[in-house]
């Protein structure tokens, strides 16, 4: 979106940015992109509002265990400070040629009736409405003044629409009050559930017979907001097109001036808009092929995963229907589809993994995918360029435009270029001069993190016959097609062909995490050392249930409480398997035992533990008095657990332990222990215990031990053995 918006300023009004609609964070960036567009050129995309307000923004910052309720995991108040610096540059104005509308959904916590049929006819057909979409209308006022924000409704609309309460004053403290309304809904459309808390808006709902009366001039005030709470917009409109492009059809028009112009409200809309080309930036659109092998289901599905599946297609068709009507109402027209520009991925980001979250776990995830992105918007405007001129004209132009794509490459290029220009050389042959950029330990993890991006694409792109490739893939992927080898990013130490192979089986995450590891990457967020980055996936598995646990443990019921934590360990134990740091069990066998498993430190590996236990054997002798010998011994020792036999279903452990023996016959060895007492058998008798075990546990719940035991010291009484064996079955809990 940089890209997209400096394109736009430098195409010396050839082109001009009049619409932008956006959804949950897309919301944010519809703001972002207007806001850049209507300032002058930034050279420096470090200094650019989207980096600026997303990149500081990570889970070290979003998670506060204080700040978490019983319906919210994050805190939004970090966002909020980052949205400081979009606040500045409102303040500071925009160009007084800027006229930019601006759309956003939000859905509705609790559902809003639509009335469809006249109430005294009889019973009134009424539709539930989650679903809101508010437009605004931002017009420039030149540098030192806040822009005017105004609500824009359509007049002839026959439900209600929402509007902010926007005060007419056009003072600039006014303004800012209605900049700070604006704000809220971009909170409440960025609420995504369970991540953030419902976020209360305060708005009203127009009069549709009022305004159709007066052509739009009654029924913008909102004197009287309501405060609802409000969720993520792309719960169910994630891609807002439809509300673009009804809005370019309702009120965009070519004024006197030649450039295109929004209407006010008592004007005639006679006529067609001006042309206009639309882009769509979908994160979720790729130019190569899927990461991970779809499996043919050979069996017939379980009915967990029939109504997983369901709710899978039921989202997702959800979330697409806006654009799906959007087809309906334009079938018949043809210049739709030559008007719309779809962005693709060009390459794979990371911070699409973990549902779209993995890039808040590491501030260099984040800067990856945001140069990632300039290179997919780079290739879309190439693209438009070469529509309407030559491959040669098109890369003059963008090289007039942008310095980073001069040649030979000046030295004295913006520090946040840099990151750029690197990405440029290894994945163009023709910037290939300027590698010289990815040079320096401050790129470090940039480099590795592009070294694992393309092993990741060459993977991908190598399955698949080139004839099968989609047709905007990038020539890196048509190289992998025909069994070109990988490239090798400069500057990265390079690993031998069988560590960086993708492993059967193996999906994309995973294949990740492993390549960071083996490469070597800084977890600066994290806290890993590049020696540690074996340990990035228990890092992060331990960080997500942290914060499971954290919100189950706000739950007002046991059964929530039980519920969360037990969904949120499942979906950390996919990332990778660890055992619980602390864990109790209770077993009963030839000899009852209360133990308890324990991480007495925070480190990074958790397969060596300590094990405390209690232990009674020859309990059952309590029913017979007259041979009696129960005995109690406490014991402590080391305990390993068997990670490469240890998974989410099955867990593997096997320890030492040393103890005493307390032993009834000789009163716990303030009595002799002779052959009257123990009837010959010194195991009976009052002692040092020495113990190996091994333990099985089925889901992390049900255990099952087996125990080797050894008394090492003599007694008066004769030895008939020194070992005995237990085998025991109980719970843990933790």
């Amino acid at each position: 979106m940089y890209f997209l918006t400096e394109a736009i300023k430098r195409s010396q009004g050839e082109v001009e940015l009049r619409i932008a609609t956006g959804a949950s964070a897309g919301s944010a960036n519809a703001l972002i992109s207007v806001i850049d567009s209507c300032v002058a050129p930034i050279d420096d995309p470090a200094e650019g509002l989207g980096f600026k307000t997303w990149v500081p923004v990570g889970i070290a910052q979003l998670y506060v265990p204080k700040k978490v309720t019983p319906t919210s995991i994050l805190t939004r108040e970090p966002i909020q400070r980052a949205m400081q610096a979009v606040t500045q540059r409102w303040r500071e104005g925009l160009r007084a040629d800027c006229d930019v509308v601006l759309g956003v959904s939000v859905t509705r916590k609790v559902p809003q009736f639509a009335v469809l049929t006249k109430q005294d006819l009889g019973p009134a057909v009424q539709v539930p409405r989650s679903e809101e979409r508010f437009v605004v209308r931002i017009q420039g006022r030149g540098p030192g003044h806040a822009p005017l924000l105004s609500n824009y409704i359509d007049p002839d609309a026959v439900l209600s629409q929402p509007i902010l309460p926007l005060t007419a004053a056009e003072d600039d403290a006014s303004q800012m009050r209605n900049f700070d309304r604006l704000l809220d809904l971009l909170y409440a459309s960025a609420s995504f559930p369970l991540a953030f808390a419902p976020y209360p808006l305060p708005h009203c709902e127009t009069d549709p017979a009022a305004a159709r009366r007066s052509g739009g001039r009654e029924g913008l005030s909102c004197d009287h907001p309501q405060s609802d709470l409000f969720y993520d917009g792309g719960v169910f409109d994630n891609s807002p097109l439809r509300l673009n492009y009804r809005e370019v059809k309702r009120a965009l028009r070519m004024g006197e001036d030649g450039r295109a112009r929004w209407l006010m409200y008592d004007e005639s809309r006679a006529g067609e808009p001006p042309a206009v080309r639309f882009a769509f930036i979908d994160p979720a659109a790729s130019a190569y092929p899927a990461l991970d092998e779809i499996e043919k289901q050979e069996q017939p599905p379980s009915a967990l995963a029939t109504a997983f599946e369901l709710a899978t297609n039921f989202v997702e068709t959800s979330r697409r229907r806006e654009l799906l009507a959007l087809l309906e109402e334009t079938s018949h027209e043809v210049e739709l589809g030559e008007q719309m520009q779809l962005t693709q991925n060009q390459l794979p980001t990371i911070s699409s993994q973990l549902g779209a979250f993995f890039g808040f776990f590491e501030r260099d995830f984040r800067e990856l995918d945001f140069y990632l992105g300039m290179y997919d918007g780079l290739v879309s405007v190439r693209r438009v360029l070469e529509g309407t001129g030559g491959s040669a004209e098109a890369e003059t132009r963008l090289a007039n435009a942008f310095s980073v794509l001069e040649r030979p490459l000046r030295h004295e290029l913006p520090a946040g270029l840099k990151p750029f220009a690197c990405l440029l050389s290894q994945v163009e042959s023709r910037y290939a001069e300027h590698a010289w950029a990815c040079d320096g330990e401050e790129l470090r993890n940039f480099r590795i993190l592009l070294q694992v991006t393309l092993d990741r694409l060459h993977v991908a792109c190598a399955r698949v016959p080139e004839q099968d490739l989609p047709p905007q893939a990038s020539p890196l992927c048509f190289a992998a097609a025909r069994g070109k080898p990988r490239v090798l990013v400069r500057g990265v130490p390079p690993i031998e062909a069988k560590r960086r192979a993708r492993l059967e089986r193996e999906q994309d995450f995973h294949f990740t995490l492993r390549l960071l590891s083996e490469y070597g990457f800084e977890y600066r967020d994290l806290g890993l050392k590049p020696s540690q980055a074996k340990y990035g996936a228990t890092k992060i598995r331990r960080t997500l249930l942290t914060m499971a646990d954290e919100l189950a443990g706000k739950q007002p019921t046991p059964l929530s409480e039980a519920l969360i934590a037990a969904a949120g360990r499942a979906g950390a134990n996919t990332i990778t398997y660890e055992p619980p740091r602390n864990w109790f069990y209770l077993t009963a066998g030839t000899a009852a035992e209360f133990g308890a498993s324990l991480l007495p430190f925070s480190w990074n590996e958790s397969w060596a533990r300590l094990n405390l236990a209690l232990q009674i054997s020859h309990w059952e002798t309590i029913v017979t008095p007259n041979r009696f010998t129960m005995a109690i011994s406490p014991l402590i020792g080391p305990e390993l657990q068997v990670l490469f036999l240890s998974n989410t279903a099955l867990q593997t452990m096997v320890g030492a332990r040393v103890g005493y023996q307390a032993a009834w016959p000789d009163r716990a060895g303030f009595k002799g222990c002779g052959n009257d007492r123990v009837t010959g058998d010194a195991r009976l008798c009052s002692q040092l215990v020495l113990q190996g075990y091994v333990a099985a546990a089925l889901i992390e719940r049900l255990r099952a031990q087996l125990v080797l035991e050894f008394f090492p010291t003599n007694q008066e009484a004769d030895f008939k053995s020194r070992i005995a064996f237990q085998l025991s079955f109980g719970l843990q809990l933790f």
